[in-house]
């Protein structure tokens, strides 16, 4: 009977539904309303914060930083009285300070004797990678000379030496997460004394 009621009466429910209060944001009472505009708040600066660490320290783009660890003469050869030809071994690192990989896109590697070019040559080959925060050494053979070992500027008569200069320059692109890309380039400018009886390398200074 009390179902019969209740299908005969169906404006009855109705009404019922009707009378009961709808949970809208409106009637939430005042305490939970503010609990909740103080966590969307504190969601908001937290993000904020989070994006600008990000962009301090690993979306940053920097600069590879190069390294001359070694010299070395491997070779020696006269072609006049006084002129000298050198073939000369110089190991580079190079280092990724990025959270992305660095691709080296052009490179060069040039040996000076009284300030004029005697002998270049690429640093590592174009298309070469370096991990994100790692290094990656290179070693450059250099062919240089002639170099006149009588030249007073840059010779040392009572030792036998010549000084040298060593410059490397590496540029590349800066890849982070595939999508950031940035261009960046290091450089290195050293000075060494080569002896040529003994080729031995001394007082190597880089900047």
């Amino acid at each position: 009977m009390a179902e019969q009621s209740d299908r005969s009466h169906p404006s009855r429910i109705d009404e019922e539904r009707a009378a009961m209060p709808s949970l809208s944001p409106k009637s939430l009472p005042r305490r939970r309303r503010i609990k909740w505009l103080g966590i969307s708040i504190a969601s908001i600066l937290f993000a904020v914060v989070v994006i600008g660490v990000l962009a301090l320290t690993a979306f940053r783009f920097r600069d590879p930083e190069l390294k001359l660890d070694s010299i070395a003469i491997t070779n020696i050869s006269l072609s006049f009285a006084a002129s000298v030809n050198l073939t000369l071994r110089e190991e580079i690192r190079v280092r990724n300070q990025n959270w992305g990989t660095f691709e080296i896109k052009d490179s060069v590697a040039v040996l000076t004797f009284l300030g004029a070019r005697i002998g270049e040559n690429e640093v590592a080959d174009r298309g070469t990678g370096v991990k994100k925060r790692s290094s990656r050494r290179e070693a450059v053979a250099i062919e240089a000379g002639p170099i006149d070992a009588t030249s007073g500027d840059g010779a040392n008569s009572t030792s036998d030496a010549v000084e040298i200069g060593a410059y490397a320059y590496v540029s590349g692109e800066v890849s982070l997460l595939g999508v950031l890309k940035r261009r960046r380039s290091g450089s290195l400018n050293c000075t060494a004394s080569l002896s040529l009886t003994t080729r031995a390398v001394r007082n190597l200074s880089c900047r």
